[in-house]
Order: structure tokens, then sequence, then C-alpha cells
């Protein structure tokens, strides 16, 4: 085919400006090359969802607060029971070995008033009775211990009480400011541990002692 037609004339033409076209785009991505426009590869997976999982977290109990160093063990005479009420801060019910239900008195506290007959709610005395409630929820297996004395002239058993983890409950009202240290029966082997964390409850006005008028 001559050169001179019109066929070879067109596509003479048409391998110019394929060779142009290849030019230009040699030097655009030349000149990408150097200003740092490379394109970026795709991601070869997903990106990681954005979309909040929750987890599920267990609410701290108020029996997993961390008590005070010396706080007293549970002696080799303590016994195992149940609690089957709540009164107040500072008095149950609860049975042991399948006996009847018994009023109980936690030894060496004294929480507000809440239901003395003759005696109006005092200050404080329903944030005792809540907290213990949480505490020794009915059907709560404790471990108790006797002092000197096992009965006071209200014929409640006395008692000291820890949780199953090995927590001291009296410990716990006294650090939360619910309660007062009190000996009942000239007893409470554990005195100057209660006294010690009155002290510093008093001092940092927690609970009680910095949400009523006298304390």
């Amino acid at each position: 085919m001559s050169e001179d037609t019109p066929v070879g004339r067109f596509l003479r033409f048409v391998v110019a400006w394929v060779i142009v076209l290849g030019a230009i785009a040699a030097v655009l991505w030349i000149w990408g090359r150097i200003n740092g426009n490379e394109p970026v590869a795709a991601p070869t997976s997903a990106p990681p969802s954005t979309t909040a999982t929750s987890t599920p977290t267990a609410t701290p109990s108020p029996a997993t607060t961390n008590q005070t160093a010396g706080a007293p063990k549970p002696p080799a005479s303590a016994f195992n029971a149940t609690v089957v009420w709540v009164s107040d801060g500072d008095t149950i019910g609860a049975t042991t070995a399948g006996k009847e239900p018994m009023p109980v008195r936690l030894i060496g506290i004294n929480t507000p008033e809440t239901k003395r007959p003759g005696y109006p709610v005092e200050c404080y005395g329903p944030e005792a009775s809540d907290y213990l409630k949480k505490l020794l929820p009915k059907g709560s297996r404790i471990t108790a211990a006797y002092q000197d004395f096992k009965i006071d002239k209200f014929k409640r058993e006395l008692w000291d009480i820890w949780l199953p983890d090995g927590t001291f409950v009296q410990g716990l009202l006294m650090q939360g400011g619910y309660a007062r240290t009190e000996t009942w029966g000239g007893t409470n082997r554990d005195a100057a541990y209660l006294d010690t964390l009155q002290n510093i409850a008093r001092r940092n006005k927690v609970g009680l002692w910095g949400a009523c008028p006298n304390p």
C-alpha cells in the first residue's frame, strides 16, 4: 500500500498521536513519583469496624472494697451461718446448721437508729441499713465468731462477721462512715482497729461524719 494514499496518511497520523500520548503519560507518571503522589495500593483486607462493641463488666460489689491493713481474720472457733434478714446497719437475722433464725448484733460498732421503738430515724441510719443489705443480702453465707460475751441484754447473739472472701464486715461499715465504735457487754478485742478506722473516717468527713450535723 502506497504511503501517499489517504489510508497511509491516516495510519501515520494515528501512530504519531499514539507516540505523543504515550510520551505525555510517561512524563505525568514521572512527575507524580517525584512529587510523592504515587497511587496508594488498595487494602487487601477490610479496615477494622468503627462500631463500638460493648463488653459486659460486672458491677463492683460493696464487698470488694479494699480493707485497711490489720483487719482481724476469723479465729479457729469461727462457724458458718446464713443471713435471713437485715434489720438495720448493725443488726441482722441469721441461722446456723438448720436452727431457727436468731437476731444478731455486730460486735464493736453502733449505727444510727432506724427501727428502735420510741426513737426517731437518725441521720445516716437508712444509708447504713441499705449498705449492710447490699453486703449481706438474704441467703448470704457468712463466717461468724463470738468474743467473750455471746448474748446481749436484748437476747441478741453477739458476732463478729466476715464475708466469704475473709473481709471483716464491721471494718467495712467503719471505713464507709456508716457506724461509730461501741463496746457491747464489755468486750471488743478489735477496738483498736475499729478506732483507727473511725478516726480516719472522721478526719476525712466520710459518711455520717460529713453528712450529719452532730455525728
